[in-house]
Protein backbone atom coordinates (compact mmCIF):
# COMPACT_ATOMS: atom_id res chain seq x y z
CA UNK A 1 0.00 0.00 0.00
CA UNK A 2 1.36 3.54 -0.55
CA UNK A 3 1.49 5.42 2.19
CA UNK A 4 -0.35 7.98 0.41
CA UNK A 5 -2.62 9.87 2.61
CA UNK A 6 -5.50 9.24 -0.23
CA UNK A 7 -5.28 5.51 -0.08
CA UNK A 8 -3.62 5.17 3.22
CA UNK A 9 -6.98 4.34 5.34
CA UNK A 10 -7.30 4.69 9.81
CA UNK A 11 -6.50 1.84 11.46
CA UNK A 12 -10.24 1.58 12.44
CA UNK A 13 -11.10 1.31 9.19
CA UNK A 14 -8.66 -0.96 8.70
CA UNK A 15 -9.73 -3.33 11.78
CA UNK A 16 -13.28 -3.19 10.35
CA UNK A 17 -12.72 -4.72 6.78
CA UNK A 18 -10.44 -7.44 8.37
CA UNK A 19 -13.21 -8.27 10.54
CA UNK A 20 -15.92 -8.04 7.62
CA UNK A 21 -13.52 -10.27 5.15
CA UNK A 22 -13.02 -13.16 7.98
CA UNK A 23 -17.21 -13.50 8.22
CA UNK A 24 -16.63 -13.32 4.30
CA UNK A 25 -14.22 -15.87 4.14
CA UNK A 26 -16.43 -18.27 6.14
CA UNK A 27 -19.25 -17.71 4.19
CA UNK A 28 -17.35 -18.07 1.10
CA UNK A 29 -16.27 -21.33 2.23
CA UNK A 30 -19.32 -22.74 3.43
CA UNK A 31 -21.55 -21.68 0.63
CA UNK A 32 -19.29 -20.71 -2.64
CA UNK A 33 -21.23 -17.16 -2.71
CA UNK A 34 -20.54 -13.66 -1.44
CA UNK A 35 -23.59 -11.77 -0.67
CA UNK A 36 -23.97 -8.71 -1.27
CA UNK A 37 -24.13 -7.29 2.12
CA UNK A 38 -20.09 -7.69 2.26
CA UNK A 39 -19.18 -5.66 -0.66
CA UNK A 40 -21.71 -2.88 0.84
CA UNK A 41 -20.79 -3.53 3.88
CA UNK A 42 -17.08 -2.13 3.36
CA UNK A 43 -17.89 0.74 1.38
CA UNK A 44 -20.11 2.20 3.63
CA UNK A 45 -16.59 1.29 6.04
CA UNK A 46 -14.12 2.75 3.54
CA UNK A 47 -16.63 6.02 2.34
CA UNK A 48 -17.40 6.70 5.99
CA UNK A 49 -13.41 6.77 6.86
CA UNK A 50 -12.98 8.89 3.66
CA UNK A 51 -15.53 11.68 5.04
CA UNK A 52 -14.34 11.43 8.40
CA UNK A 53 -11.00 12.47 7.00
CA UNK A 54 -9.39 11.42 10.85
CA UNK A 55 -5.91 11.06 9.10
CA UNK A 56 -2.82 12.88 10.59
CA UNK A 57 -1.98 13.96 6.65
CA UNK A 58 -5.15 15.91 6.86
CA UNK A 59 -6.52 15.72 3.63
CA UNK A 60 -9.93 16.95 2.72
CA UNK A 61 -12.86 14.57 3.09
CA UNK A 62 -14.31 15.36 -0.30
CA UNK A 63 -10.65 14.92 -1.76
CA UNK A 64 -10.38 11.58 -0.25
CA UNK A 65 -14.49 10.36 -0.86
CA UNK A 66 -13.46 11.17 -4.56
CA UNK A 67 -10.69 9.32 -4.58
CA UNK A 68 -12.70 6.51 -2.82
CA UNK A 69 -15.29 6.34 -5.78
CA UNK A 70 -12.94 6.34 -8.62
CA UNK A 71 -10.61 3.72 -7.00
CA UNK A 72 -13.86 1.78 -6.46
CA UNK A 73 -15.11 2.49 -10.38
CA UNK A 74 -11.83 1.75 -12.29
CA UNK A 75 -11.26 -1.45 -10.05
CA UNK A 76 -15.19 -2.43 -10.86
CA UNK A 77 -14.93 -1.68 -14.74
CA UNK A 78 -11.66 -3.09 -14.93
CA UNK A 79 -12.21 -6.71 -12.96
CA UNK A 80 -15.62 -6.60 -15.06
CA UNK A 81 -13.91 -6.53 -18.67
CA UNK A 82 -11.86 -8.98 -17.56
CA UNK A 83 -14.32 -11.49 -16.31
CA UNK A 84 -16.52 -10.75 -19.61
CA UNK A 85 -12.89 -11.34 -21.96
CA UNK A 86 -12.18 -14.95 -19.81
CA UNK A 87 -16.00 -15.61 -20.27
CA UNK A 88 -15.63 -15.21 -23.99
CA UNK A 89 -12.33 -17.04 -24.45
CA UNK A 90 -12.63 -19.90 -22.28
CA UNK A 91 -16.37 -20.01 -21.88
CA UNK A 92 -16.84 -19.10 -18.08
CA UNK A 93 -15.68 -16.60 -16.24
CA UNK A 94 -12.92 -16.97 -14.00
CA UNK A 95 -14.00 -15.26 -11.30
CA UNK A 96 -16.99 -14.91 -9.74
CA UNK A 97 -19.63 -11.86 -9.38
CA UNK A 98 -19.28 -11.32 -5.86
CA UNK A 99 -15.49 -11.82 -5.59
CA UNK A 100 -15.70 -8.84 -8.22
CA UNK A 101 -17.53 -6.92 -6.12
CA UNK A 102 -15.56 -7.44 -2.84
CA UNK A 103 -12.25 -6.49 -4.59
CA UNK A 104 -13.93 -3.21 -6.55
CA UNK A 105 -15.08 -2.69 -2.60
CA UNK A 106 -11.45 -3.27 -1.26
CA UNK A 107 -9.93 -1.16 -3.91
CA UNK A 108 -12.22 1.57 -3.01
CA UNK A 109 -10.17 1.72 0.75
CA UNK A 110 -6.64 0.68 -0.27
CA UNK A 111 -6.48 1.93 -3.65
CA UNK A 112 -6.25 0.43 -7.17
CA UNK A 113 -2.15 -0.51 -6.57
CA UNK A 114 -2.75 -1.83 -3.77
CA UNK A 115 -5.66 -4.37 -5.17
CA UNK A 116 -3.18 -5.58 -8.25
CA UNK A 117 -1.04 -6.59 -5.97
CA UNK A 118 -3.86 -8.22 -3.51
CA UNK A 119 -5.17 -9.91 -6.83
CA UNK A 120 -1.46 -10.84 -8.08
CA UNK A 121 -1.17 -12.78 -4.27
CA UNK A 122 -4.93 -14.16 -4.06
CA UNK A 123 -4.26 -15.97 -7.60
CA UNK A 124 -1.00 -17.53 -6.73
CA UNK A 125 -1.91 -18.76 -3.19
CA UNK A 126 -5.04 -20.12 -5.26
CA UNK A 127 -3.44 -21.43 -7.55
CA UNK A 128 -0.49 -23.15 -4.98
CA UNK A 129 -3.94 -24.73 -3.07
CA UNK A 130 -5.55 -25.91 -5.82
CA UNK A 131 -2.12 -27.96 -7.13
CA UNK A 132 -2.16 -28.96 -3.63
CA UNK A 133 -5.68 -30.41 -3.26
CA UNK A 134 -5.14 -31.58 -6.88
CA UNK A 135 -2.34 -33.99 -5.82
CA UNK A 136 -3.58 -34.86 -2.56
CA UNK A 137 -7.30 -36.25 -4.06
CA UNK A 138 -5.76 -37.50 -7.56
CA UNK A 139 -6.74 -40.89 -6.97
CA UNK A 140 -10.17 -40.37 -5.25
CA UNK A 141 -10.29 -38.42 -8.69
CA UNK A 142 -9.42 -40.54 -10.95
CA UNK A 143 -11.76 -43.74 -9.19
CA UNK A 144 -14.53 -41.41 -9.30
CA UNK A 145 -13.33 -40.13 -13.21
CA UNK A 146 -13.73 -43.72 -14.42
CA UNK A 147 -17.04 -44.92 -12.72
CA UNK A 148 -18.59 -41.61 -14.81
CA UNK A 149 -16.13 -41.69 -17.81
CA UNK A 150 -15.01 -38.05 -17.14
CA UNK A 151 -10.96 -37.49 -17.02
CA UNK A 152 -9.92 -36.25 -13.61
CA UNK A 153 -9.05 -32.65 -15.72
CA UNK A 154 -12.20 -32.24 -16.44
CA UNK A 155 -13.96 -32.50 -12.81
CA UNK A 156 -10.72 -30.43 -11.43
CA UNK A 157 -12.29 -27.76 -14.15
CA UNK A 158 -15.54 -27.86 -13.33
CA UNK A 159 -15.10 -27.51 -9.28
CA UNK A 160 -15.66 -23.69 -7.90
CA UNK A 161 -13.62 -22.87 -4.89
CA UNK A 162 -14.31 -20.25 -2.47
CA UNK A 163 -11.74 -17.47 -3.81
CA UNK A 164 -12.49 -14.82 -0.35
CA UNK A 165 -10.09 -16.35 1.63
CA UNK A 166 -7.00 -16.05 -1.06
CA UNK A 167 -8.44 -12.25 -1.29
CA UNK A 168 -8.05 -12.54 2.62
CA UNK A 169 -4.71 -13.27 2.20
CA UNK A 170 -3.83 -11.13 -0.06
CA UNK A 171 -4.85 -8.15 2.00
CA UNK A 172 -3.15 -9.03 5.37
CA UNK A 173 -0.16 -9.48 2.97
CA UNK A 174 -0.40 -5.57 1.68
CA UNK A 175 -1.09 -4.37 5.26
CA UNK A 176 1.91 -6.41 6.60
CA UNK A 177 4.52 -5.02 3.95
CA UNK A 178 2.49 -1.45 4.76
CA UNK A 179 3.30 -1.76 8.18
CA UNK A 180 -0.06 -1.89 9.32
CA UNK A 181 0.45 -5.44 11.29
Amino acid sequence: MRGDALTRPSPLAVALVLIVIAIASVIDVKTRKVPNQIPLCIAVIGILDAVAGSHPEGNAAGERAMWFLVSLFYALTVLLVTSRIARFICGRAGIGGGDIKLLSALAGIFGVESMMLVMFIACVTSVMFLYGWRIANLKRKQKEAQSSQKSSSFLIYNATFPFVPFIATGVIVCLKLANYL
